[in-house]
């Protein structure tokens, strides 16, 4: 009752950020006899309850493979840049982390005009990707000292833009370090529960800041369409993001691969191969 934005039988795509409609309660699920705790939004599932704004309908025929990026990784990347980046013409960005979120990033800096896009990363797949998708350099930090790396290839010019996937409190503490007097530093990622960082706090008079981002402050019902656009007119590229897809039966796999490095973009849940 009281459902507008969605109807039977639409396609939608899936997000976290709320969007329009009704806000419901969170369900729970029963599992071999247990209860399961499930939020708003749930995807590891064949069914599942959603609230109705974490659903945004998409025209029909949209292509569902990519419609599933804007769910986070396209919406929390763009977002981001144009959100909380400020990246004007010819700045300097680094980008820490070029895992689905990164690559979007990435596609996003570029358009915004910045003039170097330094993708930084530990496996080598996703940095490849970095520089397909735009990156003018790309760092391996297995292989060289990240931080000497950006200041080498940049040949010493500061940096404007630093944006932080990793929650690592060190690494923010040097990327804070290294931009400019009113360079900006975001944080993506999520540092773990109490991990502290020192900053010296006399910079953030003088024009520098430090922010944090929160889906990129996307709103999934303005946003999405707007995103479809970008890719339905080649402005950003998804296909090569999906590099990976198997059925539910599969999932700890498909995000151990995530995670040790052998999935180089997102991966899917191919509910279309799935049994019940």
């Amino acid at each position: 009752p009281g459902v507008r934005c969605v109807a039977p039988n639409q396609i939608v795509v899936a997000h976290w950020r709320p969007g329009k409609g009704i806000e419901a309660d969170t369900p729970k699920y029963t599992w071999n006899n247990r209860i399961v705790n499930a939020g708003r939004v749930t995807t590891f599932n064949r069914h599942a309850i959603i609230s109705e704004n974490r659903l945004t309908p998409i025209p029909i025929g949209t292509d569902l493979k990519t419609a599933a990026l804007y769910g986070c990784a396209v919406t929390t990347g763009l977002g981001t840049i144009e959100n909380k980046a400020q990246i004007r013409f010819g700045d300097r960005v680094v980008i820490f982390g070029a895992g689905g979120i990164g690559l979007n990033l990435v596609q996003g800096a570029v358009l915004a005009g910045a003039a170097r896009v330094v993708a930084v990363d530990l496996y080598d797949n996703r940095l490849a990707l970095a520089r397909q998708l735009g990156a003018t350099d790309v760092i391996n930090t297995t292989t060289a000292d990240g931080f000497q790396a950006i200041d080498d290839a940049l040949g010493g010019e500061v940096v404007d833009v630093f944006i932080d996937n990793t929650g690592q409190p060190d690494v923010i503490a040097k990327g804070y370090q290294i931009v400019n007097s009113s360079g900006r530093v975001v944080l993506v990622g999520v540092p773990k529960n109490g991990a502290k960082t020192s900053l010296d706090t006399l910079d953030l008079h003088f024009g520098k800041s430090i922010t944090g981002t929160t889906g990129g402050q996307t709103s999934p019902d303005q946003d999405i369409q707007r995103y479809m656009r970008l890719f339905e007119s080649r402005n950003i590229s998804l296909t090569p993001l999906i590099t990976e897809s198997a059925p539910l039966q599969s999932v700890n796999q498909l995000i151990s691969g995530m995670r040790n490095g052998e999935t180089t973009g997102r991966c899917l849940i191919d509910f279309g191969t799935d049994k019940a």
